[in-house]
Parts: C-alpha cells; structure tokens; sequence
C-alpha cells in the first residue's frame, strides 16, 4: 500500500473563493483507493466526497499540493 496526500483544488464561485486545502493522508493501492479510505476515516471529508467524480464539494482531489493549486491557488 501506498501512502497518498489528499488535497482539494482551489476554487473561485457565486463571489467567493479558496486556495487549495489539505485533507489529510491516506492509505491505498492507487490513489482512488486512499480518497475512499479518508472518506471512511473522516465524516467532514465524507459528507461531501464523490468517488465517482473524484471530488470534494464539486473540487477535483489530487495527490499533491502542487497540481491542487494549479487552478486557484
């Protein structure tokens, strides 16, 4: 298993606006596996994660600080 970093991109929305967030680490063999994983470990990361979109709150999930702030920062 592979340990993964689980970020959320940055978003600019309706007026309002975030830079990337950090949610944690998980867990798993590909880095789908350890997003589910932290849904399973963290109800405010599960309220919102879709794992068919790979998201959080409508945010694409990455692996890396650096590719979630790619979009806003």
């Amino acid at each position: 298993m592979t340990t993964y970093e689980v970020w959320a991109e940055g978003f600019r929305a309706t007026g309002n606006q975030d830079q990337a967030y950090y949610w944690g680490q998980a867990e798993g063999e590909t880095f789908t596996e350890a997003c589910q994983q932290l849904a399973r470990i963290n109800p405010a990361f599960a309220e919102y994660f879709d794992a068919e979109r790979l998201t959080h709150w409508g945010c694409r999930l990455f692996p890396t600080e650096a590719e979630a702030r790619q979009t806003y920062g």
